[in-house]
């Protein structure tokens, strides 16, 4: 069986075509193939399968082998492998792939495709709440939070010291596992505003347990809770976001109450492929 290993703005990915075969992976399965010292590792794991309706299904898993949630750096990677597979789509839009995931269906763009290195753009879907949360003071942190969904839940925490400074590693898991979020969890992303138009931003990812370079739905979270927080009314904004592996640019358009017309923006990086027999899969 072919895998492919993909790197997005730090995150990176081990994807598997089944749009011949279908494919179920046990939970064991996907945690040892996600393992950086008895597998081939990765901080997650993506299925690419058939769609009845659109060019393809993603199916994500984190590396831990919880499922069920969107992907935005996983995101832009797979719509990478379409158009490096010349996957044919059923949109006839040129660079475009709609594809499903958990949350519902989106839409990738392939801006600029090179040997390895290309810049894709996806869609995410709107974001309809955002609700506030008030906790007990913390060295560094503001005290009020906003928690919002964008493909899988985030906590976003502004900053009022150097971004540099703020452990994350010991927060972001004090938060990830507070009872105000029990039983799933939440991820938890640490802000700090530049410019009404630029953030920073650090994330403790839910399921991988530890902080990633950059989490694609992270920087869309970051993005919109930084809009809601300034209270900027402008209707169609774009943001440079600030990760530690990388820069993103992201897109929203706010109307009474709702986001949409959220894209996001950044690069993936096609690593290596690996041939592995089933038996050291299943």
């Amino acid at each position: 069986m072919i895998i492919e290993k993909y790197e997005a703005a730090g995150n990176d990915f081990l994807i598997i075509s089944s749009m011949e075969k279908y494919i179920t992976l046990p939970k064991e399965s996907v945690i040892r193939l996600c393992d950086r010292r008895k597998g081939i590792g990765a901080d997650g794991l993506i299925i690419m399968e058939k769609s009845p309706e659109h060019d393809f299904r993603m199916r994500f898993y984190n590396n831990d082998g919880s499922g069920g949630m969107f992907c935005g750096n996983g995101a832009r990677a797979i719509v990478d492998m379409a158009n490096r597979m010349q996957l044919p789509t059923k949109s006839n839009l040129e660079n475009t792939y709609i594809f499903e995931a958990p949350d519902g269906v989106h839409k990738g763009y392939v801006c600029k495709s090179g040997e390895r290195f290309s810049t894709i753009r996806v869609s995410l879907n709107d974001v309809t709440s955002i609700k506030e949360i008030e906790f007990p003071e913390h060295e560094g942190i503001e005290p009020t939070g906003y928690i919002l969904n964008t493909g899988c839940p985030h906590l976003v925490l502004f900053t009022s010291e150097e971004l540099s400074t703020i452990d994350v590693y010991t927060l972001g898991r004090k938060f990830r596992y507070s009872r105000h979020f029990a039983p799933n969890g939440i991820n938890v992303d640490f802000v700090s505003i530049e410019t009404p138009d630029k953030i920073k931003i650090r994330t403790y990812e839910r399921g991988v347990e530890y902080e990633t370079p950059s989490c694609g739905t992270g920087v869309v979270a970051s993005t919109i809770a930084t809009h809601y927080k300034l209270g900027n009314l402008k209707s169609d904004k774009n943001y440079f976001i600030e990760t530690l592996s990388e820069n993103f640019i992201t897109h929203l358009r706010y109307s009474d109450g709702i986001y949409d017309s959220i894209e996001l923006t950044g690069p993936a990086n096609h690593v290596f492929r690996v041939e592995l027999p089933e038996h050291q899969i299943f």
